[in-house]
């Protein structure tokens, strides 16, 4: 599936849009239409949104959760309630590293589906 390769957001039909190059997470969320979340697209942070996501991606589910919503969870910027200890994903001398991950993990989440959609329908013996 050629998944450490790193991909272009164009060839996956993603929409990018930068008002500036600083690839920081804090958070990544959904957009939001009023009270109706649109998973179709995600702010990265406030200066990249990433659009157009098929909703394909989502039935790629790992332990009750979609792989694009659990990097969308792990990678942020947290603190420990306890120890009050900040863990920050970001990565200065690799600030795209987040970004790439989540590009990766929607192609291989679209490529997973679509290689199980070629398997033959399974049958009990």
């Amino acid at each position: 599936m050629n998944y450490e390769k790193p991909v272009s957001a164009d060839d996956l039909g993603l929409v990018i849009e930068k008002s500036r190059d600083d690839y920081t997470v804090t958070k990544m969320c959904f957009a939001k239409e009023g009270k109706e979340i649109k998973k179709d697209t995600i702010i990265y942070n406030e200066y990249i949104t990433i659009k157009n996501i098929p909703n394909r991606v989502y039935e790629y589910v790992i332990n009750g959760k979609s792989a694009v919503e659990w990097i969308m969870e792990r990678y942020a910027v947290s603190q420990d309630k306890n120890s009050r200890l900040s863990d920050d994903p970001n990565d200065n001398e690799h600030p795209t590293y987040i970004f790439q991950l989540l590009i990766s993990v929607i192609k291989v989440s679209l490529q997973t589906q679509n290689l199980l959609d070629e398997l033959p329908e399974y049958k009990e013996i």
